[in-house]
């Protein structure tokens, strides 16, 4: 099992808090507490997981050994977001000694992006468009906070706070499944692109890019209205 720890940056501020702005736009918000219960009240099935511990209390454990350790939606035309601003951003633990899918939005009947880890290096991509990869940037057995962000059909990646890079992405996102730790692809030699590692503090946001630049990751979780 993967040991848990926090960066050591100070978290002095962000999305976490006693309310939400933008609850109203919130379309997924799942803390891993033991539990998959998702606070917008959908549905989502898992398969070969765990829980270890998390950023601020338990997470979501992933493997590659057994193989399809996921987290999947119900699918929702909640996460059609088309061409609308976004945000996507969690916390999560990777084992750089593989190529992984962290988050997955790519269904046999839509398109939408994917945040992978290429042996420790963080890119995402979705057909054309991509951003990264950027080399060394995740440390295993480290918590990073993790952010993808679209304004004005500009997605940009963040890690920890940081923006690593940014790239126009005009395409919309039709998908209405998101799989957290693996491809969508269910085929069993895909199973290699599986996520070792621990996912905490999933929140999709529909309308809002809540980062455009630097900021300071959440230091508290996401809060539930």
């Amino acid at each position: 099992m993967l040991r848990s720890k926090l960066m050591t940056a100070a978290y002095d501020s962000g999305g976490g808090g006693a309310s939400d702005p933008y609850w109203s736009n919130v379309v997924a918000l799942l803390h891993f507490d033991g539990d998959f219960s998702d606070d917008t009240g959908k549905i989502w099935t898992a398969q070969n997981t765990t829980f270890s511990t998390g950023v601020f209390d338990q997470a979501s454990e992933f493997s590659q050994t057994p193989a399809r350790s996921r987290v999947q939606s119900q699918s929702s035309a909640d996460f059609a977001l088309g061409t609308n601003d976004f945000t996507i951003e969690f916390f999560a633990q990777i084992d750089t000694s593989y190529n992984c899918t962290i988050i997955d939005w790519r269904s046999g009947s839509g398109s939408g992006p994917t945040i992978a880890s290429d042996s420790g290096n963080l890119y995402m991509w979705v057909s054309g468009y991509r951003i990264g990869p950027f080399s060394g940037v995740i440390v295993p057995s480290v918590f990073h906070h993790i952010a993808l962000t679209r304004e004005n059909l500009v997605a940009r990646l963040f890690l920890d706070g940081d923006l690593l890079g940014s790239a126009s992405y005009p395409e919309s996102i039709t998908s209405t499944q998101v799989t957290i730790g693996a491809n969508q692809n269910t085929h069993s030699n895909e199973s290699e692109y599986d996520l070792t590692g621990a996912v905490d503090e999933l929140r999709i946001t529909n309308g809002v890019a809540r980062y455009t630049s630097n900021f300071t990751p959440p230091t508290s979780p996401f809060p539930n209205s």
